[in-house]
């Protein structure tokens, strides 16, 4: 186990104290262990751990992996130090028990048949207390439990049988009993209950393992079992303390956690893999274990663990101390309630028995709490019988959260005790908290200041609450004053922040005139029933829900005041016309300059009832909308102060009131392309004027475009097929009548100037101009040949189409004309025509001759001439370019208007034969190649003639024709895709299909290079930019003859138009 890397666990319990109701549980110390115990001969794994009622210390280990030797190491209540005892015994499996006043220690070996039991005295001396042979079955020592009860050896163990067999040994006469019972169980540990003695372990039964108990009784022996937990798909492992407590750890497929079930617990693991290691019930029935949980990853081939705590009916998740060594830790606890655990450890290149001291803790208290506008001040005070962890002091985490369920935290601080071995308490301050609010703090102990404890301590405090802000008096009376002020963000946070207001009338901050004049959670206050023209001082303080008081705002203070005077009205005058919304306004004064408000009423005859109208600082507007014509109306006003106090009404004035009659009808009376003429009907006076109001429909915005007096108006510069709204509505004065609305829609403007950006044999190409028609706008497009008649052979949005299946050298004639979106339609454009292409016959024709047809050469410079024709292109637009033996293209120029080009090819000074190729192209990249062969020798020709003439007998028998191609888009002529595909078919007199290879060109350029490639039936090529693309596809067969085949395709833009 040397380097071995693993995390230790060691499980925090909880101890019930039965007298003092107090929860405690243990941490694991960090640093080094209290004793380390070494053996020359080596450690490898702890066995068991016990501490006796006298604190006496024992320890039982193997030194090798490989020896069944058990050693025992053992420290007397009065010694510092651990002293080995050396071995006591060998078998593979021991099995231990202490007795339940823990003051006697056994153990079990097994050899063959024969069983030793053996005590280990307070001395830690090791003597034989029985021994007896049972040969029926072979006992299972490790799947097994025994008591020593009454000078009794109880034994209950699994056998080779596959059974469970009881023994009770009696000592005093060395007489041996038994009993079987058919079960496969397989036994962990037994513990005396009552009468009997009660063993537990887990069997395979209905499908699946369940826990069972063994019950052995302590008179007879008889055996019973009784199942204890439910069926589950596989068991794991049972432990069973020397108080009888049991922990079972088991799975069911349909789960994705592993369950511990056990004495006082119910519990879920999401791990796949964990051990218990030790279950340890001290002398208050409190239970102690220690786990593992197994993390799958390795380092070195180990693996690594993380500890999981245990407490007396629950277990925590989510913490783990991390140690290095071992996971093999067993637990006891002396008379002074100090829990221990022996672990083997690798530690300082040894590898030693490590035991800690694990250090007890209990729940904080927490007094003396204060507070201030934005912290929160308490003391921790420390249990007695407080052990400290360490020299740093105990450490806590301090959470501090706006709720009960602290779930919105505002603090997560690690704290400690800053004297921690001289004083049993400490304050501290929380700051930078909020004003006013309740706050939930979270005190939780933590083990060596890494992991949480269960013991912690809750407490609810408030922060004060902020002076409230921007007290003043808003609202000035003669006899009240209306006061308001800022909350300055005291939270109620679950309970109400109140405000209290004192009054005085002299302002001394120190008088005793102050007088309480409200309390509670508003932030406005109106105090009546004062003096007027009299001075008032005021002052404002907050209180939370704990009673807890803000400091004071500043003073501030008022005047009551006079009532303002009656109001002058300014509008309307005697006998006004009003209108709908017609403002009113008056004048009125007071005499401290406090603002006015103006409150409006109106009554219908001398003997009407007033009714309001309205009020406003400044004019009031009033809806006359419901009010009938006439002269019999009257209106009147008061001035009003914040306060609610106002002077007398004003006189009545007279007022005439006019209605509006609607409109009666709107119609188009005439449109253009740029302009609607709108009419309408009604019956209103000749005085009445009308608003003219425009949208763009159906969703555009109304726009008021124009008020007019007649019933009449032309709306012109408009857009040309597009759907306008109008609104007409009177209008007299402030005054709106009900209005009308009708829509129009523009007519198209007639389309112009053609364009043809492509014209072929067979097909036209064609746009024209929208004529500042908008998107969407339908077209109609008619054609005739000429001397024929127009026809329609487009309608849609766009503003180009492509006229195929043409005539070739035909001229065509086309005009267009535009509809708006009901269908109206413009006038015709003006004609326009073109005319198609002739037809091209074929690629161009070149002839190729060297040094005026010599079959050798004996200079490098070779002269070539070539003639060239073709049926379209004039000869001097061709273009010729020569190639050496399969090599690059040279370009040699144009022909002149002959159709002849002579060139000077500079052959390579290597004497070879070498054959020229010579390739003309056209405008429209058609392409003609010819080829011819010279042999090139720097000895005389006159003596070589009969050599050349015998080879060139053989080449004349070779194949010299260049192969038939044929490229082909499936009558394709134009697309506005990126890409099309070409057929391929190619054929030769002499080479075979497999043998020959092709490449391509478009517009005389190479995409994918001049390589030749094995040729294919299909190939998808990708076009150029748009407008013509030429497709020349080349053939080369075995001897170097190229045969070719163009086809040519237009790309158009598919957004023209």
């Amino acid at each position: 186990m040397k380097n071995r890397k693993t995390y230790l666990l060691l499980l925090l319990v909880m101890l019930l104290n039965f007298f003092m109701c107090t929860d405690i549980s243990f941490a694991y110390p960090e640093g080094t262990p209290k004793w380390e115990i070494e053996d020359p001969a080596g450690v490898h794994s702890v066995l068991e751990y016990f501490i006796d009622n006298a604190d006496n210390h024992y320890v039982f280990y193997r030194s090798s992996p490989y020896l069944s030797e058990v050693k025992l190491a053992f420290k007397s209540s009065g010694s510092s130090t651990f002293s080995l005892k050396g071995s006591i015994g060998s078998t593979n499996y021991p099995k231990f028990y202490q007795t339940q006043d823990f003051s006697k220690i056994y153990f079990i070996l097994s050899s063959g048949s024969s069983y030793t039991i053996k005590s280990v005295n307070s001395n830690g001396t090791v003597s034989n207390y029985a021994s007896f042979t049972y040969a029926s079955y072979a006992l299972d020592i490790n799947n097994s439990g025994f008591v020593i009860e009454n000078e009794k050896v109880y034994v209950a163990a699994r056998t080779n049988a596959n059974n469970v067999v009881g023994l009770i040994y009696t000592v005093s006469n060395s007489t041996i009993s038994s009993q079987v019972l058919g079960q496969n169980i397989y036994i962990s540990g037994g513990a005396k209950a009552g009468n009997s003695i009660n063993y537990y372990g887990y069997l395979y039964s209905g499908g699946g393992y369940g826990l069972y108990s063994v019950q052995q009784n302590l008179s007879t022996g008889a055996l019973s079992h009784t199942a204890v937990t439910g069926i589950y798909d596989s068991a794991r492992q049972v432990k069973v303390s020397n108080m009888g407590s049991w922990y079972f750890v088991c799975r069911n497929s349909s789960e994705s956690q592993t369950r511990i079930i056990g004495s006082k617990i119910n519990f879920y693991n999401s791990d796949n893999d964990f051990a218990l290691k030790d279950v340890f019930t001290d002398k208050d029935g409190v239970d102690h274990i220690t786990y593992y949980r197994q993390i799958r990853e390795k380092e070195d081939g180990d693996y690594y663990y993380y500890p999981r705590i245990d407490y007396t009916n629950s277990i925590t998740s989510g913490h783990h101390i991390e140690y290095d060594d071992s996971f093999d830790t067993h637990l006891a606890m002396d008379s002074g309630y100090n829990l221990y655990g022996a672990r083997y450890s690798y530690r300082n290149n040894k590898q030693v028995i490590a035991i800690d001291k694990m250090d007890y803790i209990s729940n904080p208290s927490i007094s003396g709490q204060t507070a201030t506008i934005n912290s929160i001040q308490y003391t921790v005070n420390i249990k007695s019988g407080w052990r400290y962890v360490n020299s740093t002091g105990q450490k806590y985490k301090m959470i501090v959260a706006t709720d009960s369920a602290f779930t919105n935290i505002v603090r997560n601080d690690i704290i400690s005790n800053p004297n921690p071995t001289s004083t049993n308490s400490f304050n501290y301050t929380i700051t930078g908290l909020a004003s006013g609010t309740l706050y939930w703090v979270r005190l939780i102990v933590m083990s060596n200041g890494i992991m949480e404890t269960p013991f912690k301590t809750d407490f609810v405090w408030y922060t004060l609450p902020n002076i409230p802000t921007n007290a003043s008096v808003t609202g000035i009376g003669s006899n009240s004053l209306e006061i308001t002020w800022n909350n300055n963000n005291n939270s109620t946070n679950g309970n109400y922040t109140a405000f209290e207001v004192e009054r005085s009338l002299t302002g001394n901050p120190a008088g005793t005139d102050w007088v309480k004049v409200f309390d509670g959670n508003a932030t406005t206050f109106k105090d009546t029933g004062l003096i007027p023209k009299t001075q008032y001082y005021y002052r404002i303080r907050a209180r939370n829900g704990w009673g807890q008081l803000s400091g004071y705002t500043n003073i501030f203070s008022a005047r009551t005041t006079s009532l303002p005077t009656t109001p002058t009205i300014i509008y309307p005058t005697y006998n006004a016309i009003m209108a709908d919304n017609a403002s009113l306004s008056a004048s009125s004064t007071q005499e401290d300059g406090l603002p006015i408000t103006y409150e409006w009423q109106y009554k219908k005859g001398t003997m009407g009832t007033w009714m309001n109208i309205g009020s406003g600082i400044g004019s009031v507007s009033w809806n006359t909308t419901a009010l009938v014509d006439g002269n019999d109306y009257y209106v009147r006003v008061r001035a009003v102060l914040a306060s609610g106090d106002g002077s007398a009404w004003s006189q009545e004035v007279p007022v005439t009131v006019v209605n509006l009659k609607n409109i009666g009808s709107v119609t188009i009376g005439g449109k253009t392309s740029t302009g609607v003429t709108l009419n309408w009907t009604d019956t209103n006076a000749s005085f009445i004027n009308y608003n003219i109001y425009r949208k763009i429909e159906p969703s555009g915005a109304w726009v008021k475009i124009n008020t007019v007096a007649g019933k009449t108006y032309i709306d012109t510069g408009l857009t040309p097929n597009s759907n306008y709204g109008y609104t007409i509505e009177p209008v007299c004065g402030s005054k709106v009548g009900t209005s009308k609305t009708i829509t129009a829609v523009t007519y198209a403007n007639a389309p112009t100037t053609f364009t043809y950006p492509n014209v072929q044999v067979s097909e036209i190409i064609l746009t024209w101009d929208k004529n500042s028609n908008p998107d969407g706008t339908l077209y109609e497009l008619e054609s005739k040949k000429e001397g024929g008649t127009f026809a329609k052979i487009y309608e849609g949005t766009l503003n180009a189409f492509t006229h195929t299946n043409l005539e070739p050298n035909t001229t065509y004639y086309y005009r267009v004309r535009a509809k708006n979106s009901i269908n109206e339609l413009s006038g015709y454009s003006s004609e326009s025509y073109t005319k198609t292409l002739k037809p091209k016959n074929s690629a161009p024709n070149i002839s190729l001759v060297l040094n005026d047809g010599a079959d050798a050469t004996n200079t490098t410079a070779v002269t070539a001439k070539v003639y060239v024709a073709d049926d379209i292109t004039p000869n001097d637009k061709l273009k010729v370019f020569f190639q050496i033996n399969g090599g690059s293209w040279i370009a040699a120029g144009n022909p002149n208007s002959n159709g002849e080009l002579t060139y000077t090819i500079n052959l390579p000074d290597i004497e070879a034969k070498y054959t020229i190729l010579a390739k003309v192209q056209d405008e429209e990249y058609a392409i003609g190649i010819d080829s011819e062969t010279i042999l090139y020798s720097k000895t005389a020709v006159t003596d070589m003639n009969a050599a050349i003439t015998n080879i060139y007998n053989e080449i004349s028998k070779l194949d010299l024709a260049a192969p038939n191609v044929r490229a082909d888009v499936g009558g394709i002529t134009a697309t506005k895709n990126s890409s099309i595909t070409v057929s391929i078919a190619a054929t030769d007199d002499i080479t075979v299909q497999s043998k020959l290879k092709y490449r391509y060109s478009i517009n005389g350029v190479y995409p994918e290079d001049e390589t030749w490639k094995p040729l294919i039936s299909n190939k998808v090529i990708n076009l150029g930019s748009t407008g013509l693309n030429k497709i020349c596809i080349e053939v080369i067969d075995e001897k170097g003859k190229i045969g070719s085949s163009t086809v040519q395709i237009w790309r158009i833009n598919q957004n023209i138009g």
